[in-house]
């Protein structure tokens, strides 16, 4: 029990501190909006910032949720454990983020303007917000 203790430790400290925040709403949620206003910044290019900002978010959370999976297959617990049942509950939230995103990046690279954009980035926020953040936590 005390090595599930100290694994599941582990585990919810590397999702803590290595949470994936999307990237422009980590140290201010209004960079988006900031972008949309910066009026040195022409259409196409607020758009192209606030796009790249999105997909690179929706990568990083992937590559979170892909290092976090990886972490928790290589725990072993005894077949019918409750440590086994958590990893596995764990394990499955997880392909359901992954999912999630997945589903969020292909609808982005197709998204064509800003507010569109700055839309999908709200959705993603929310969900990392109400889902995904106590999910990990």
């Amino acid at each position: 029990m005390n090595t599930f203790v100290s694994a599941f430790l582990s585990i919810a400290l590397v999702g803590i501190l290595g949470n994936p925040f999307i990237v422009f709403a980590q140290e201010n949620p209004d960079t988006l909006l900031a972008i949309n206003n910066d009026e040195n910044l022409s259409v196409a290019e607020r758009f192209a910032m606030a796009k790249d900002g999105l997909l690179r978010a929706l990568s990083l959370s992937l590559e979170k949720v892909d290092e976090l999976t990886l972490n928790l297959e290589d725990l072993s617990f005894d077949e019918g454990s409750r440590e086994n049942e958590l990893k596995s509950a764990f394990l499955n939230n997880l392909g359901d983020y992954k999912i999630y995103y997945s589903e969020k990046a292909l609808i982005a690279e197709k998204l064509e303007t800003l507010e569109d954009i700055q839309t999908l980035a709200q959705e993603v926020r929310d969900y990392r917000d109400e889902v995904y953040t106590p999910g990990i936590e």
